[in-house]
């Protein structure tokens, strides 16, 4: 037999016996009313219509039955349909109350268990830790700094850098054009003026032309150049940039993070000078690779948020 069939017998059973218990119910019935010169009990032959209007409440008793085990079952079956529907990403993403909706659910994640501080610690959760206003991501960022001592009196360092990673984009239906910058500090007055240049720039294994625009505040020198990613989503990025300066007046690299980057491998190697490493507000430190007197590894396995990042600090030998 078709199961299709059965599947539909064993739906439709509940209004079967209800709809057969009314017939059989109704039939007794009738045959009691026209045949009332006969009293009931009478005969042991004339029992029938009696037993035929039982039966028939019987089974329509069973097919109310069925119905409502029925309806209960589908409650229930709804119950969890609407379940996954309110909790499904396509109605998360369209309520028009999705931060608050956001609180409450960390709210009750929290269990009340900060209420005077439990704002802050939303916001400062949904602002700093959160990619909302983000349109791209890092991944696999890897960078070798080459730091050598080139002049011993003066305390002059020349720094070679390359970087690599992967850009990932939110969409790829628009340019995306950002700004990077390097600050250098340099001595008061002109006793000592920091250099910075781009020595190249691959964007998918395409030479890219740069245009630096250096300007000072005080004895910050800057430098600021912007690249501009289109076509696609993904892009992978090779910089490498030199620069120099003076440890009396700057001797520390800091990197901050503008975006949320997805494993970070650093290498320094060291020429005359030794090295200070220190995380900047990660959620762990970084692992240490290598640790002598020419070579640093760090690594960094996860995620690395907006405004965190690391500080080194180079003292000459």
């Amino acid at each position: 037999m078709d199961n299709k069939f059965i599947v539909w017998i064993k739906s439709s059973l509940p209004v079967v016996l209800l709809f057969f218990g009314l017939l059989i119910f109704g039939i007794g019935e009738v045959v009691k009313f026209t045949d009332s010169s006969l009293k009931p009990g009478q005969y042991l032959s004339i029992h029938w219509p009696d037993y035929l209007s039982d039966l028939g409440k019987a089974i329509f008793i069973s097919g109310v039955a069925g119905i409502i085990l029925h309806t209960f079952q589908f409650m229930g079956i709804f119950k969890e349909e609407l379940k996954k529907i309110i909790s499904h990403p396509e109605y998360i993403r369209n309520r028009v109350d999705l931060p608050q909706y956001w609180e409450t659910v960390t709210r009750e994640l929290l269990k009340h268990k900060f209420p005077d501080i439990n704002a802050k610690i939303m916001d400062d959760v949904k602002n700093g830790y959160l990619p909302i206003d983000s349109v791209n991501y890092v991944e696999k960022y890897w960078q070798l700094t080459n730091i050598k001592l080139i002049d011993r009196n003066k305390e002059i360092v020349e720094i070679e850098q390359t970087t690599r990673s992967t850009i990932i984009f939110t969409e790829n239906k628009k340019p995306f054009n950002l700004e990077f910058a390097n600050t250098l500090l340099g001595g008061p007055g002109n006793q000592y003026i920091p250099t910075f240049e781009i020595c190249s720039l691959i964007i998918n294994k395409v030479k890219q032309e740069v245009h630096v625009t250096p300007t000072k505040d005080g004895n910050k020198h800057i430098s600021k150049y912007n690249v501009t990613f289109e076509g696609g989503r993904t892009y992978e990025m090779e910089l490498k940039i030199k620069k120099t300066y003076c440890l009396k007046y700057d001797n520390v690299i800091i990197q901050i993070n503008s975006n949320i980057r997805n494993n970070c491998n650093l290498k320094f190697q060291l020429s005359g000078v030794s090295l200070d490493f220190n995380e900047i507000g990660t959620l762990k430190k970084f692992k240490t690779n290598a640790d002598n007197e020419s070579l640093i590894e760090k690594e960094y396995v996860g995620l690395i948020y907006p405004r965190q990042g690391y500080m080194a600090i180079i003292k000459k030998k």
